[in-house]
């Protein structure tokens, strides 16, 4: 995710404030970092929404980019060819983008507690071919669904050493539901895209979660579970499955300026509940309410660069890159080939 962050803190500001670095202070590792220094170093990748805690007063504008590419079909392990796909249904999918911008805005009460709102903005393309060989792309693009999140200390030091946070969200469905498409240059009101292509769930969604924080010296590390827990259905008929996220990672301060770090994320997320009659079951795999499950668990490698010190002190640049180690798809459906992101923050 490409992460482009303003921020401002009061007590950064105020001379009297203890967490205002000292002239000259060193920086050689984590333990050294003054509060303040410490958040906005920032070795945790930003994909881990458990770790962006602020210190007190500190707001924070940003914005975030992700990319993935899907090609290939998975039906559990198997692989599965498009000439299978279709001797089942009249059309099957070649390959699928998904960008995401995000912008978002973090608020610090306390030190103890963060406030997070995020609105994500994706594009979607899915390549199609007919079995009469004819090849099309379905497009859709907007809003998704609106996520405000709050992130609690409830254990440990807020500056240094071990935590753990609470975390606790709600997802708002501000994301289309309705988006649709031309097929064969019908009607765009005939044919409403499959499940993967809209842009929210339609439903109010609870994101309740756990983040585990740990520092020693020039080592970072952590844990996360974050859930989506949907509740009644949409004005559809349907609501999507439930997700389950866990991950781990390490970052390790090769100096003060420069941190790689290792993640892997492991997903589990369910198949949709009910149907909307609008969408075509019988099309294609991905309009099937009982073929979008699975389960995957990514790899991911990143770099991260810190300026401590000079007249670009507090920029970062993230990169993160990566690609499934394991999926099991409740299948036929597109399977993951590498997620890329990238990430520049500044804040003052």
């Amino acid at each position: 995710m490409l992460l482009l962050t303003l921020g401002y803190s009061a007590e950064a500001q105020s001379p009297n404030s203890d967490m205002t670095p000292r002239s000259g202070e060193a920086t050689h590792d984590l333990t050294g970092l003054s509060l303040e220094e410490l958040y906005n170093l920032d070795v945790i990748q930003l994909n881990v929404i458990g770790g962006h805690t602020h210190p007190a007063h500190e707001i924070m504008f940003g914005y975030e980019f992700m990319f993935m590419d899907m090609g290939g079909h998975l039906s559990g392990t198997r692989d599965v060819s498009e000439a299978e796909i279709l001797r089942q249904f009249p059309s099957a999918s070649t390959g699928m983008t998904v960008e995401e911008h995000m912008p978002e805005i973090m608020y610090a009460p306390t030190n103890k507690l963060t406030l997070m709102a995020m609105l994500p903005i994706k594009h979607i393309e899915m390549d199609m071919v007919l079995r009469d060989g004819f090849h099309f792309t379905e497009h859709s693009q907007g809003i998704s669904d609106l996520q405000i999140m709050a992130l609690y200390t409830a254990l440990g030091s807020v500056s240094k050493g071990q935590r753990l946070l609470i975390d606790a969200g709600m997802s708002f469905p501000t994301g289309s539901i309705d988006e649709k498409n031309t097929i064969a240059g019908l009607d765009p009101s005939t044919f409403k895209l499959e499940y993967p292509m809209q842009l929210g769930s339609g439903t109010y969604d609870f994101r309740p979660g756990l983040t585990y924080l740990g520092e020693s010296k020039k080592w970072a590390w952590g844990a996360e579970a974050l859930t989506t827990l949907r509740f009644g259905r949409n004005d559809n008929g349907y609501r999507l499955g439930n997700e389950y996220n866990l991950m781990g990672w390490v970052g390790y301060a090769l100096t003060d300026w420069f941190a790689p770090s290792l993640r892997v994320n492991g997903r589990i997320w369910g198949n949709v509940h009910g149907a909307d009659p609008e969408i075509d079951s019988t099309f294609d795999a991905e309009g099937d309410p009982h073929r979008q499950g699975g389960r995957r668990v990514d790899f991911l490698m990143g770099v991260n660069f810190f300026v401590p010190e000079g007249i670009f002190k507090r920029t970062r640049v993230n990169i993160e890159g990566g690609f499934p180690i394991y999926e099991n798809l409740d299948g036929p459906q597109l399977s993951t080939r590498w997620l890329l992101s990238a990430g520049l923050t500044y804040s003052f």
